[in-house]
């Protein structure tokens, strides 16, 4: 007779051993933290900053600052890392926008007068569009997230640059 109490004390415990790993195997989740954005967005000012630095020195116009500037995305995006690469630069008096995507998109871009303007980039080919006296701010929405900065009297240079890396879609945005 003490053994078949043995023997039922067992099995409840194995029952519940099994019933614990099931738990502890559903419950348990894989934090990932990928630093390949972060490290392309630090990159990418360090890049961005001597391209700029070179343009200025040189004495280029903005026409010439923009092919300066698209001929350095085709460089970066040959990298096939990114999927969308956007520079807004310029001053209080004009502001050009840049764009870069693996796919067309049509993107929005909202000066300080709340005049909104349609702006496509086109697939896998730098798009820009300039604007005059877009006052103290500046809002992109690009795939409905709304991007918002803040002009300085001076020069301005932001950009915002955005992957997938395994699955999850990350985007850096500049602070200046």
């Amino acid at each position: 007779m003490k053994k078949r109490g043995q023997f039922y004390l067992i099995a409840a415990i194995i029952i519940i051993g099994v019933i614990i790993g099931f738990v502890t195997v559903s419950n348990y989740s894989k934090i990932g933290t990928s630093t390949k954005v972060y490290d392309l967005g630090e990159e990418l000012k360090i890049e961005s900053a001597e391209i700029l630095d070179y343009g200025t020195y040189s004495g280029l116009d903005e026409e010439q600052m923009v092919s300066l500037l698209e001929g350095f995305i085709e460089a970066y995006s040959e990298y096939g890392e990114i999927e969308s690469l956007y520079f807004i630069f310029g001053n209080l008096e004009s502001i050009i926008v840049m764009g870069y995507q693996e796919l067309e998109s049509e993107i929005v871009v909202i000066t300080d007068a709340e005049v909104a303007s349609k702006f496509n980039v086109k697939a896998a080919t730098p798009s820009s569009k300039e604007f005059f006296f877009p006052g103290n701010k500046i809002t992109i929405i690009i795939n409905d997230i709304e991007y918002s900065f803040d002009l300085k009297p001076g020069e301005n240079f932001y950009f915002i640059i955005s992957l997938t890396d395994e699955g999850e879609t990350q985007i850096y945005v500049s602070d200046e």
